[in-house]
């Protein structure tokens, strides 16, 4: 069947019309998708066109840089638009100044002093610290016969108000005294010169520099000291000059002078890749730089002295670490305290149970044979511990409790309890020693003799004391 013309043209119509219609959405999608997609780089012409260009050339503004400090206390800061904001650079940290090599002293070989030999005991001298009703203290003095007798009661000399030294230590000659008044972490050194009884402070220009003392040296004219610093001082007392022996790890604890004054003996730390944070027996000349280890120990230590005739050392830390135990015996027989040879040799533990921790230090006899100490009785517990929130410990009573003097003998191990007290020191012919008791209701000196005979009373004033010295009467003026 043929159609007709007018059917035909509509048809056609329609066609064309749906073409138009369909390049339309065509030309849609293109735009949309040229819109989307990022523009063509464009080719800049070469710089040479740029400056001969007879425009002027575009302006750039450049954004001004702030530096941000902080505002005075209490204000704001305020941030303007168009600028950049910075932090200050922070300050880089100093480089450590390495620690000075030390030079050893100029000069000869000093000689060393003889060992001393007891002395005959023809009289002596005990100092010690009191306090008076008013809380000042005074300097006793009991001038004591051969025989141990007191011959002319107390002769106390007065200190200065305010002044409140808790340790007295006469030099081996009589000579001085040195005195520390309390500083944290130790004191201040003083020096009383008994010819005319003045005192004067060590280091006047370091007033605010306490420190410890560790003992004369055998010359009666320099101390060792430790200024709580990474320093070891040798101090001349009438100079004041200081010389440093050796730089230290850490804290000293305990130092002492050998009897010839050749050497020094301290414990510090030992910092190596081996052993981190371990403490080690040092050893150093007098004329200083010289400082080696002996030996080191896993836990805490402290060294005494030497003994008198300068073949043992006296301290508390075990035999060290690394070394080959003790026998079973020893191991269940030792005490805290330990006495080695002068090398780091041949440690050997005393059985004697020596309390630890309240500032008690164990004396030497002159003949080197024994040493005295403040020891725990058997069976009991010290005072000073608190057994019971309850009831805290009254000191300084609380010392008494359960405590006694004792002396062992190195050589045979044999050791006796000679009284009830504390803090025991040798006379000069180490055939007595004088302590602290409560025994007749306040802290008094006694006396008793090493074999336990002749326990005596020697003040009766009832006054608080402290730092008892038993020397001989050389050099000391009365």
């Amino acid at each position: 069947m043929r159609m007709s013309s007018k059917t035909t043209l509509v048809l056609s119509a329609l066609i064309v019309l749906g073409l138009l219609v369909a390049f339309a959405g065509w030309l849609g999608v293109r735009y949309i998708a040229d819109t989307g997609r990022p523009p063509a780089a464009v080719s800049l012409p070469p710089v040479q066109a740029v400056v001969d260009s007879p425009l002027p050339s575009p302006a750039h503004p450049t954004a001004e840089i702030v530096v941000i400090t902080p505002p005075p206390e209490g204000g704001g800061i305020v941030l303007e638009p168009g600028k950049i904001y910075v932090f200050p650079s922070p300050t880089p940290f100093p480089t450590p100044t390495p620690r000075p090599t030390l030079t050893r002293r100029p000069g000869p070989t000093a000689t060393p002093f003889p060992t001393r030999q007891p002395a005959s005991g023809e009289g002596s001298i005990i100092i010690y610290l009191a306090s008076t009703d008013s809380a000042r203290k005074v300097l006793g003095k009991l001038f004591i016969t051969a025989q141990g007798e007191n011959i002319a009661g107390v002769i106390s000399i007065p200190l200065p108000i305010d002044f409140d030294p808790y340790l007295i230590a006469p030099s081996p000659d009589g000579q001085y005294l040195l005195l520390m008044r309390p500083m944290m972490p130790g004191g201040l050194p003083y020096i009383l010169n008994t010819k005319d009884e003045s005192i004067r402070s060590l280091l006047p220009e370091s007033s605010s520099l306490p420190g410890r003392f560790f003992g004369w040296h055998p010359d009666s004219r320099q101390i060792l000291f430790w200024p709580s610093n990474s320093e070891l001082w040798l101090i001349d007392v009438e100079t004041s000059e200081r010389i440093i022996l050796t730089l230290v790890e850490g804290s000293v604890q305990g130092a002492a002078i050998s009897p010839d004054g050749q050497n020094v003996v301290y414990i510090s730390g030992l910092r190596t890749t081996e052993h981190l944070n371990s403490e080690a027996l040092w050893m150093v000349s007098t004329a200083g730089s010289d400082a080696r280890p002996l030996f080191y120990f896993d836990g805490r230590a402290y060294v005494f002295g030497w003994s008198p005739n300068g073949k043992h050392i006296l301290y508390m830390g075990g035999p060290g670490a690394g070394r080959e135990q003790v026998t079973t015996e020893q191991s269940i027989s030792q005490g805290p305290l330990w006495i080695v040879e002068p090398d780091g040799r041949n440690p050997r533990p005393l059985a004697g149970s020596f309390v630890t921790g309240f500032g008690y230090e164990p004396a030497w006899s002159p003949d080197s044979q024994w040493v005295a100490f403040t020891g725990l009785d058997e069976g009991q517990e010290f005072g000073c511990f608190p057994q019971t929130k309850e009831s805290l410990p009254q000191w300084p009573e609380c010392q008494f409790q359960g405590t006694g003097v004792y002396i062992e003998n190195i050589g045979t191990g044999e050791i006796r309890r000679l009284a009830p007290g504390i803090a025991p020191k040798w006379s000069p012919d180490g055939s007595t020693l004088a302590f602290l008791s409560d025994a007749s209701g306040a802290i008094e000196i006694w006396t008793v003799r090493a074999d336990g005979r002749e326990l005596r009373q020697l003040t009766t004033d009832k006054q608080p004391k402290t730092g008892i010295s038993w020397i001989g009467m050389l050099g000391v003026q009365k």
